[in-house]
């Protein structure tokens, strides 16, 4: 009987304190606004009962809050040189590994970023300065056709020089030519190459004074003709790397000095101005049979005047011997001993190779 009247007597008691409660409630409106939103629930909710559930539940609430507020708190740091506790422990490792995984992954990504930098630059390969001649890029890749003037290997140059610029693989800048204007160098845009093509004077040692590059046809939106092409020698190599240079005799060596001074393949060139070129000669001479002297340059000749085959002439035998400096205006230029003696090692004829002479005396 004694627990049961204890009972009773705490029952009364929330009761009665609950009364202030729905005063207050019912002073501002609430139970009304209530009610009137939940229907049937409303008179539920307005009885005694309904004010028991309410407060119990609130009651509920704020012990649960205490609870957790208790033993949710962060555990504190230990003090240096303590030892931490598992549970400290555990905590610190998990958010150090965090910190490890965000700074990686932050890394990467700048790392990515910088790759990504460097590729566009790459991509866009736009060098400094032009210093290069087209012409120069011709020759290269097809050695001797400044002389031959081959036909079949000027187009197939060409396409593949064209392939490389339309493509952007390599920049060219050219004088665009206005009217009776030369304008300065400057850029070629990348798309004017869709539509262009080259003409085959550009291999003559003058071809960059006249246009190089024109239209495809007159259809083209874009006439502009270019003079004086060139490019970055050391980016066209990137893409042409130097080739094995095939040596063959194929000039006559009065032909190939009058190119190495005038950048023509023809000894009466010498003749076209006042006698400066023929002054030039000399010097150029001398420079050849240094380089055959030094085993760079290969030359030919006949052991008789115009009888039997051409033999290769040894590096030492230039030790010893010279050309004919007047030989060189007759037809053929022969090569004997500096003292007249040794003539049984006389050369006739002489001819050397325009490929090695396109590579020691380059013109523009």
């Amino acid at each position: 009987m004694g627990l049961g009247r204890k009972i009773l007597a705490a029952v009364g008691t929330v009761i009665t304190l609950t009364k202030p409660v729905i005063w207050l409630i019912d002073k501002v409106g609430e139970v009304d606004v209530v009610r009137d939103h939940l229907g049937e629930i409303g008179p539920f909710l307005n009885s005694g009962w309904g004010t028991l559930t309410t407060v119990l539940s609130g009651c509920a609430l704020i012990a649960w809050a205490i609870y957790n507020s208790r033993h949710q708190k962060t555990a504190p740091i230990s003090a240096p040189g303590e030892k931490d506790s598992p549970r400290i422990a555990t905590v610190r490792g998990k958010t150090e590994r965090k910190i490890e995984e965000m700074q990686a992954e932050t890394a990467l990504l700048h790392a990515r970023r910088l790759q990504q930098k460097q590729e566009d630059h790459s991509t866009v390969r736009r060098p400094t300065a032009p210093d290069w001649p087209l012409r120069q890029l011709f020759i290269h890749l097809c050695p001797g056709i400044s002389r031959t003037k081959d036909e079949r290997q000027f187009e197939e140059a060409s396409s593949e020089i064209l392939d490389k610029l339309a493509t952007g693989q390599v920049a060219a800048w050219g004088r665009a030519l206005s009217g009776h204007r030369r304008l300065p160098l400057y850029p070629i845009p990348q798309a004017y190459w869709l539509h262009a093509k080259f003409v085959p004077w550009l291999l003559d040692v003058d071809g960059g004074t006249i246009w190089q590059t024109s239209p495809v046809d007159h259809r083209v939106s874009d006439q502009t003709q270019y003079a004086e092409v060139q490019l970055n020698k050391a980016q066209a190599l990137t893409i042409w790397p130097a080739r094995e240079m095939l040596v063959e005799r194929d000039i006559a060596l009065a032909d190939a000095l009058a190119y190495a001074v005038t950048g023509k393949w023809d000894r009466q060139s010498l003749w076209e101005t006042e006698g400066e070129p023929i002054a030039n000669v000399g010097n150029e001479l001398k420079r050849f049979e240094q380089l055959a002297c030094d085993g760079l340059l290969q030359a030919w000749g006949m052991r008789h005047p115009n009888l039997g085959p051409y033999v290769k002439i040894r590096a030492d035998y230039w030790d010893g011997h010279h050309i004919h400096f007047m030989d060189l205006f007759r037809e053929k230029a022969g090569a004997s001993s500096y003292t007249h003696v040794d003539t049984n090692r006389e050369y006739f004829d002489v001819m050397v190779s325009s490929a090695q002479f396109e590579k020691y005396w380059p013109h523009q």
